[in-house]
């Protein structure tokens, strides 16, 4: 996605690419989120996905590299997610 985002006003082979990528990507993180719900209905599980989807949202809309670079959240977010699906994998057999 941040390739995508730098060739955004370009439009070459490599934004295409960039942006196939990002939809491949996009569509796995989906289907895993998906498969999260099915098998947990932990809501503090839910808000932390829900929150990375948020910031990857804010990332993809930056209006400049400064916006873009100041989204650190994102990594954050991410850490709290994985964070908390690793401990629930640990207290949950059915993972």
């Amino acid at each position: 996605m941040i390739t995508a985002w730098f060739r955004r006003d370009v439009r070459d082979d490599e934004w295409r690419e960039a942006m196939t990528e990002a939809d491949r990507l996009a569509a796995a993180a989906e289907g895993a989120y998906v498969r999260m719900l099915l098998l947990t209905d932990d809501a503090d599980l839910r808000r932390l996905a829900d929150a990375v989807f948020a910031q990857i949202a804010l990332l993809r809309a930056a209006a400049d590299k400064a916006e873009l670079e100041g989204h650190e959240e994102f990594a954050a977010a991410n850490e709290a997610f994985i964070g908390a699906a690793r401990r629930t994998s640990k207290s949950d057999t059915r993972f």
